[in-house]
């Protein structure tokens, strides 16, 4: 076949293999090409990687001689002896010079048995002692005896023994030592020896190292070593000469593993081992020929493998793409039989996928169809079922099986949904009015019920139904409480749904039920459950059983009513807004186990209340005509309020408007006399001696003129106002507290149980007994 015929039909599956395989072949023969320039550093790095791996054993061979010596201080440092000498003082005595004796003894002993110590001295500060393998005696002689003079003076010495030194190695050069080396230096390992409080230091253990030594075993390894301290000082190294300081620096400061230089006109890898011992680390040497690999036949061989490579990359490419190109024909054959399919040119693969999607887009069609036949029938059967419509048991069984429908057991219970907000993401589904975000939040809420339910070993069916969301609920067969299991999943689908979409659900629970005739049941009790949404609110859980059979009237006196008609008209905002949450504590704050009020009654209180509001209003009005007006928008919120929380903050708000617009009537400024001694008495209630004497004193005034300002102004009596506070407070205590009557007396600033009880059943009718037992 020629090129350019070939070319002529570059679309089809033939020729797209015949030139992908040669591009890749290409592709292939570049990167082996590139493989030569990488080549000779891939060796380097293997023979880097071989380096610090040889490094690394070297590193564990001095750590294990440094151990050595370690170990060995540390057992005379634990001998009984040496503590002995260290608990002695004063003059040298018969046992403290046999206990010397023999510890001299025990160190010649040790340093023959110890390769890595060339000789050790203890020093004892309490004796000015200083012991030795071969003698003991006074520290300045035994100065002069060590040779120490030749390295530090005699105080540097001595401090050197006395300082805090925990597994210290040094290197201490001679003073007319310039050599940075430090091969010709004493290499010492000292540890300190410290009083039994540990707050003195009373002597030391040095260990003179044998560098020699180190040479030795670093040498049999093939390579020279260089020990560094934690501040990367050297302190001993087996290299003939030291290390350039470039290449020190380069190695110390670089971070690098292993560094490849030249050294001493050979090509060495300095690998930086980190040590097991006290903080150290080392550089290890090792000659580069050690690892050397000729990279120069690779190249070679690989300059004629991508040749070799190229020619038979060609003629595979030809051959196989007639070999697969076979399969492909026979398809196109099958597929496109008698439909013209013979396009010139064109590509066989695409022609294959496009008449397989149209086939699959038609399969997905009737697929679509059929589903959502299956879910109408599913949604009609199971609301059937809800309302007790489904027919007999052998009917009920039969459209299960139908419909796919497998129940775990015969228990079942349902969960009501009603949307209360479905959030800024739904914003326009609030309404109604658009259907496709309205189905999709009523997704989101199936989706997040029926797996919640299934990951607590139970199934469950959401339906719409009455303007909300209706969940079947059938229970596990491993279930455990299983009421309380629904309860609980069903909070943490709400939570759940609120967290992540921003949709505020409230829901009912109905109680369990046995077989399918109990289902209609669990329906009517979850609606009956709902209801109750408007005492208990929105974006809570509302179980069938936590229903108590209601009372069946309300508190709301005449007494309640006037002391909120007054407290509006006087434009005392803060005590009409405590008669308002009295009302409500006494209603709707019951404990769960005790009756709570009906819906129907809920309601007659709710407008009861706001039926004084707007005969209050009414009457404000008669003297100001705009205030009727203004309020009218406040009367329609709370036409709309849709539980006895919204009602309440409605019914504040036009209270505090009122006592606003009372203020304002009256010509009260926040800074008048009446508004400050109103202030003053909420303030300092409790104080038994406050009366209206003291209260006329504390602003200079006559009491008569005090009083008289007070009931102008704020419409109520002095003396009533400051019992009426205090009463609030004690009614209050009498709920929520357990002090007793004489306790909450002086609590709230009477004298004696008696006065308090007459002022309480004065102004609330009842004794304060009788009222807590209400």
């Amino acid at each position: 076949m020629g090129i350019k015929k070939l070319w002529s039909k570059r679309k089809t599956v033939f020729a797209s293999w015949i030139f992908s395989y040669i591009i890749f072949m290409l592709i292939y023969n570049s990167f082996a090409g590139m493989s030569l320039f990488v080549a000779h550093s891939i060796i380097s790095n293997m023979a880097e990687e071989s380096g610090y791996n040889a490094a690394g054993r070297v590193g564990v061979v001095v750590d294990s001689y440094l151990k050595n010596a370690q170990r060995l201080v540390s057992d005379i440092a634990s001998d009984g002896r040496v503590s002995f000498m260290l608990a002695s003082s004063g003059q040298m005595s018969g046992t403290i010079g046999d206990t010397a004796t023999q510890l001299s003894d025990r160190l010649k002993n040790d340093i023959s048995k110890n390769e890595a110590i060339s000789d050790i001295y203890i020093y004892f500060k309490p004796l000015d002692l200083v012991l030795s393998p071969d003698s003991h005696a006074q520290s300045e002689p035994m100065y002069s005896a060590l040779k120490m003079g030749d390295y530090l003076s005699y105080r540097q010495w001595i401090s050197l023994l006395t300082g805090e030194h925990s597994k210290t190695y040094l290197n201490i050069r001679k003073t007319t030592d310039t050599d940075e080396s430090a091969k010709e230096g004493l290499l010492l390992y000292i540890q300190s020896l410290a009083a039994p409080d540990g707050n003195e230091v009373l002597g030391a253990i040095v260990a003179r190292l044998d560098s020699e030594r180190l040479s030795d075993i670093t040498a049999k390894q093939g390579s020279n070593v260089t020990i560094l301290d934690k501040f990367k000082n050297i302190l001993v190294s087996t290299l003939p000469a030291a290390l350039p300081e470039r290449t020190a620096h380069k190695v110390l400061e670089g971070n690098y593993r292993v560094t490849s230089t030249t050294l001493l006109g050979k090509s060495v890898l300095i690998s930086y081992i980190p040590s097991e011992v006290a903080e150290l680390s080392y550089l290890v040497i090792t000659p580069k020929s050690a690892f050397g690999v000729e990279s120069g036949s690779l190249q070679g061989l690989l300059w004629i493998g991508a040749l070799l490579l190229l020619a038979v990359g060609v003629f595979l490419s030809v051959f196989f793409a007639k070999r697969n190109y076979k399969p492909v024909k026979e398809i196109m054959e099958e597929v496109f039989e008698g439909k013209g399919h013979n396009e010139k040119g064109a590509n066989e693969y695409e022609l294959i996928t496009k008449a397989v999607h149209e086939m699959v887009d038609e399969k997905k069609k009737i697929r679509n169809v059929l589903g959502h036949q299956n879910e109408a029938l599913k949604s009609s059967f199971i609301s059937r079922l809800l309302k007790g419509r489904a027919g007999n048991y052998s009917s009920v069984n039969d459209m299960l099986a139908a419909l796919d429908i497998k129940f775990q057991s015969d228990s079942f219970a349902v969960v009501l949904l009603h949307i209360d907000d479905c959030g800024d993401i739904f914003h326009r589904a609030r309404d109604g009015k658009n259907q496709k975000e309205l189905a999709m939040v009523n997704l989101v809420i199936t989706h997040a019920v029926e797996e919640m339910l299934e990951l607590n070993d139970m199934v469950g069916i959401m339906v719409e139904s009455e303007s909300m969301m209706t969940c079947l609920v059938n229970l596990g067969t491993k279930s455990t409480n299983s009421l309380e299991d629904i309860i609980r999943t069903v909070n943490e689908a709400l939570k759940f749904v609120y967290k992540n979409f921003n949709i505020k659900l409230t829901a009912s629970v109905s109680d369990i039920h046995k077989t399918f005739s109990g289902i209609p049941k669990a329906y009517s009790e979850a609606f009956e459950a709902m209801e109750y949404r408007l005492i208990k609110g929105n974006g809570i859980v509302i179980p069938y059983n936590t229903i108590v059979t209601a009372e069946q009237n309300y508190y709301y006196p005449i007494e309640t009513e006037q002391a909120l008609i007054m407290n509006i008209k006087s434009g005392d905002c803060e005590n009409a807004e405590l008669v308002l949450e009295d009302i409500f504590e006494r209603n709707f704050s019951k404990k769960p186990s005790s009756a709570s009020l009906s819906i129907s009654l809920a309601r007659c209180l709710m407008f009861d209340i706001m039926s004084t509001v707007i005969k209050t209003l009414d009457e404000i009005g008669s003297h100001r005509e705009n205030i009727l007006v203004e309020q009218m928008d406040s009367v329609e919120s709370f036409l709309k309020c849709s539980t006895i929380i919204d009602m309440k903050e409605t019914i504040k708000k036009i209270i505090r408007q009122m006592c606003h617009y009372m203020l304002e009537e009256k010509g009260i400024r926040p800074d008048s006399i009446g508004l400050r001694v109103k202030k003053f008495i909420d303030e300092n209630y409790e104080n038994a001696d406050l009366n209206i004497s003291t209260i006329a004193e504390m602003f200079s005034m006559h009491p008569d003129y005090i009083s008289r300002v007070f009931k102008t102004q704020i419409g109520e009596g002095l003396l009533d106002y400051l019992n009426r506070v205090r009463l609030v407070k004690a009614k209050y205590l009498l709920k929520h507290e357990k002090y007793n009557i004489g306790e909450i007396a002086q609590i709230v600033g009477y004298y004696n149980s008696n006065t308090f009880i007459r002022t309480f059943k004065k102004y609330e009718g009842v004794t304060p007994g009788s009222y807590r037992n209400a």
